[in-house]
Order: structure tokens, then C-alpha cells, then sequence
């Protein structure tokens, strides 16, 4: 039986750089974990055995890692998809989509022959921020409202 978990936290789209800071749960020694990459070259860690090591890939690229954690004899293992996106000319229909301005990564989904934002846009244009119900709070869930001319402009200034 299996007394341990390995989680080795949330997949990460980076949109500038190439070294991101990995998110697996820190241990509780004597537990051991150790990063290994499972897909992908060019990429090193920091330090391959910290749960928050700095990974450095190259541009344009994307990694499968993987976090092993070991006690007693016990060990378990998670995968994360670090991906050094760039200007997202590698993006396909249907997979994450990062806008650059800020960094935001948004879901998308095709129906039928057409591609849909699957959430709401969160730019911050440059006349300021304007949240549903003045409330901003509410800004992951419902976005942020703009103007016409704004929304014509992808969430840009006028």
C-alpha cells in the first residue's frame, strides 16, 4: 500500500523567458523527491531534487517533468507540462491560449469549424479597470467589460 502522494502541481504556460520556479508540494523529510524531465530537450533544473526548483528550457519548447517522492520504500509519482510558449505560433484549436500582454492563459474550444475563447477576456486596457457590478472580485469569473471600440480592439486602448 501506498502511504505517499506526489503532486506536482499545475501545468504552467510561460509566455516570456525561458526558467520558470516548479510548484510541487514541499516534503515533509524523510521524504525524498527528484525531478526528471520525461519529454522534451535543452531543459535543466536548478536543483533537480527541491520541490520549488527553477527549470530552464528553451523558447518555443514544451517539457513533460515528473516528481517522484520516496519513503520508506513507498513511492509515488505526478507529471507536470511546462511549456515556453513564446508568441503562441505553436497554438492549436482547442488548447490554452496565452495573451502575451499580460500573461492571462485562457480555455478555448472549437464548435464546428469555428474557435471560441472558453472563458471571459481580463485585459487591463489602458483607460482602467471596470469590473461587473463595480465589483472586482468578479473579474475571473465574468471578465472585465469594455467599450465597443475596446471590444472591437481585442480589450485595447481606444
Amino acid at each position: 500500500m501506498n502511504y505517499i502522494e506526489a503532486d506536482a502541481g499545475q501545468d504552467q504556460m510561460v509566455g516570456s523567458g525561458t526558467s520558470t520556479t516548479l510548484e510541487a508540494d514541499s516534503l515533509i523529510v524523510p521524504v525524498s523527491g527528484l525531478w526528471t524531465i520525461i519529454d522534451g530537450t535543452g531543459g535543466s533544473f536548478a536543483y533537480d531534487t527541491a520541490f520549488n526548483s527553477l527549470f530552464t528550457g528553451t523558447a518555443d519548447s514544451s517539457y513533460l517533468l515528473e516528481w517522484r517522492v520516496s519513503f520508506n520504500g513507498d513511492t509515488a509519482r505526478d507529471t507536470v507540462r511546462i511549456s515556453f510558449v513564446g508568441d503562441n505560433r505553436f497554438w492549436t484549436a482547442g488548447n490554452d491560449w496565452l495573451d502575451t500582454r499580460d500573461q492571462e492563459v485562457y480555455g478555448t474550444v472549437t464548435i464546428g469549424n469555428q474557435v471560441w475563447m472558453s472563458e471571459n477576456l481580463r485585459y487591463r486596457n489602458a483607460s482602467g479597470n471596470v469590473f461587473y457590478n463595480d465589483d472586482s472580485a468578479t473579474y475571473r469569473d465574468f471578465g472585465r467589460l469594455y467599450t465597443h471600440n475596446q471590444a472591437i480592439l481585442g480589450g485595447g486602448p481606444l
